[in-house]
């Protein structure tokens, strides 16, 4: 692979046929991947995040980080672990100057999207997704105990429901002012974005993916302009291998979540303070080498476990993720040859000096975090909401269609659906993904969609939403709460 190809400013305009005058321009001022950062950042599904979950779901103070504060932080220090490879690459005469600052903004603007897919109430939102899909939808012509049936294919991504994947068709499909073509990223930054560079058809143990259906033209179109090499294609299912920045969006991602959430995790007395206290410092000392420094650190350690639990626990942070930050860009450099020959597996700290003890912390978030008893409670909460809405919003539009196609109508009157169907079409966004308000073309709209976009309104309408507006929508769906009202 070579930089001038990865690194590549050319975007991917939808619908094709929009003319040329029509077509954003490259500002003067603004580098064509900062326009990117800027594009995510101005975006609604980036604003929701802000009440989207990081790890504590539903909290009482402001402190703890939500989806958002995450992604803010995975982005400066995605940009810093760039901007370390790109002046490094520099001295060895890889890429120019101006190569390793382009670096530094794809690498930002990848991080900023890199969780703009998730559902409501994080991980365990993904889960909720794929058991009710599991459990309610199966593959058309087979399922006869099923109420919704959709194509194979489409059955087997939404039961891997995964946020890279919705990541990347909010990024190129439903966001922008267009409702449709996305924000129209740069195929750099759309690489370095895809973390899994496959097709459903190539989905993982782990059930990751990071190209779902109706993304796959315009996801080889990226892969192939920055030169990534195929490993596997036969029309729409392809594998390719990653970008090499994007080992840097999974590292700064990485380090974000490692750090803070068991800040934060402390500060809820979830996770123990003594524990976390000596998972950071052993993390924090690989990076002072000088004797000074370190007698210098420790002073300052010894001085705050005495004054300030929290003030430790920040102290330690930021130390730690300093040491995280030298492990993954020597890890990079290291194996480079490797990244670039797309020969390289895993994450960059799989094979760097701190991955026991990472090993060791992924474990404790397992046990003792992700467990909490208090956390689970609201997840479990969480998920009722989730697989309710989709059991909403599926029946609405799946039975309107059902019935428009049986010769009703939309429009109030004798021949119309029935009038419970009709309210509850009502609540759905259907001007999101159809753009007319004339109930005639609504109808034929609808009964000309099949079973796969239907279902993909469902998923994108839900998935979409932040937690306390899904767990507000829900609530009024069973009438425990009483809609505002303007009057």
């Amino acid at each position: 692979m070579k930089w001038e190809s990865l690194l590549c400013e050319e975007r991917s305009f939808w619908p094709l046929d929009l003319e040329v005058d029509e077509r954003p321009k490259n500002d003067d001022i603004l580098d064509v991947f900062q326009i990117d950062s800027s594009r995510i950042t101005n975006s609604a599904p980036y604003h929701r995040l802000q009440r989207k979950t990081q790890v504590l779901p539903f909290p009482k103070t402001d402190y703890p980080r939500s989806r958002l504060t995450h992604t803010n932080e995975v982005a400066d220090c995605g940009r810093e672990l760039a901007r370390i490879v790109g002046r490094s690459m520099v001295d060895r005469a890889v890429v120019t100057p101006i190569q390793a600052m382009q670096m530094e903004d794809i690498v930002s603007a990848a991080c900023k999207a890199h969780d703009i897919g998730n559902p409501p109430f994080g991980h365990s939102g993904e889960y909720a997704i794929q058991h009710w899909v599991q459990k309610n939808v199966g593959i058309e012509k087979t399922a006869h105990d099923l109420r919704f049936e959709i194509s194979e294919r489409k059955y087997r991504e939404l039961c891997n429901f995964d946020g890279n994947g919705q990541g990347f068709r909010v990024i190129t499909q439903t966001s922008g002012w267009r409702r449709k073509g996305g924000l129209q990223l740069t195929f750099a930054v759309l690489s370095a974005f895809s973390k899994y560079p496959w097709s459903v058809d190539h989905i993982t143990s782990k059930k990751k993916y990071s190209v779902p259906i109706g993304s796959e033209g315009i996801a080889k179109e990226a892969f192939s302009r920055t030169g990534l090499r195929c490993i596997e294609e036969d029309g729409y299912s392809f594998k390719y291998v990653r970008h090499p920045l994007a080992y840097l969006v999974e590292a700064a991602d990485d380090i974000s979540y490692i750090t803070s959430d068991l800040e934060d995790a402390a500060n809820a007395d979830v996770a123990d303070h003594d524990q976390v206290v000596v998972f950071l410092q052993s993390i924090a000392e690989d990076a002072i080498r000088d004797s000074y420094d370190r007698s210098q650190f420790l002073r300052r350690e010894t001085k705050l476990a005495k004054d300030d639990k929290k003030a430790l626990r920040r102290y330690l942070k930021d130390h730690a993720q300093r040491a995280l930050k030298i492990a993954a860009t020597d890890s990079f450099l290291e194996n480079y040859d490797k990244i670039m020959e797309g020969n390289f597996s895993g994450s960059l700290f799989d094979e760097s000096r701190v991955a026991s003890q990472l090993r060791k912390v992924s474990d404790y978030f397992r046990t003792s975090i992700y467990d909490n008893v208090g956390k689970i409670k609201n997840e479990v909460f969480g998920a009722t909401v989730v697989s309710g809405l989709l059991d909403f919003y599926f029946t609405a539009l799946f039975e309107a269609k059902r019935q428009i196609v049986e010769g009703k109508s939309l429009t109030p009157g004798n021949d119309c659906i029935d009038e419970i169907v009709r309210r509850n079409l009502i609540t759905f966004p259907l001007d999101n993904y159809i753009g007319d308000a004339d109930l005639k073309i609504v109808a034929g709209r609808l009964a000309s969609s099949d079973a796969d976009d239907l279902a993909q309104m469902a998923i994108d309408y839900v998935s979409g939403m932040t937690d306390p507006y899904a767990s507000q929508v829900y609530q009024q769906i069973l009438g425990s709460e009483r809609p505002a009202v303007n009057w």
